[in-house]
């Protein structure tokens, strides 16, 4: 029973793994010698793919290679640009907090509409009535 279990593991491991011909792996070294590497078997295919030509496997794999490092520089950029906006708020919570150069904040319409939906929304399933009274406060108060 366990040479059977034995058996049937080495069966599955090779299954899954393909055995390389003496073709693929002189194959396999010319690539290496000209500049290809990786893994072996994605390479191959890759060889195969492009007609068995080593120049075109070659331009394929540096290809791949610049936009994978193009992918990861646009990345951290737009990371770096996140954590810069992200540093760039400022947070106001007293008004000792105000920068010190701003006396006054002016609301345009589409300001005055974003603080009367944040308080509806943030207020208004607790409150009810209250709510729109502190509206009618503040509308009055800017007139």
């Amino acid at each position: 029973m366990a040479s059977n279990q034995q058996t049937h593991g080495a069966a599955s491991c090779c299954r899954n793994r393909r055995e390389l011909s003496s073709d693929d792996i002189e194959n396999l070294k010319r690539l290496r010698s000209a500049g290809v590497h990786g893994h072996p078997m994605k390479i191959l295919s890759m060889y195969h793919e492009c007609n068995e030509s080593i120049e075109l496997t070659k331009a394929r794999k540096d290809h791949e290679r610049e936009m994978r490092n193009q992918q990861r520089e646009e990345r951290s950029s737009k990371h770096e640009l996140l954590a810069e906006v992200e540093t760039g708020y400022v947070t106001v919570n007293n008004r000792e907090d105000w920068p010190r150069h701003i006396e006054q904040v002016y609301l345009d319409g589409n300001n005055m509409m974003f603080v009367v939906k944040s308080l509806r929304r943030l207020c208004l399933n607790r409150a009810g009535k209250k709510t729109e009274r502190a509206l009618a406060e503040i509308a009055s108060a800017w007139k």
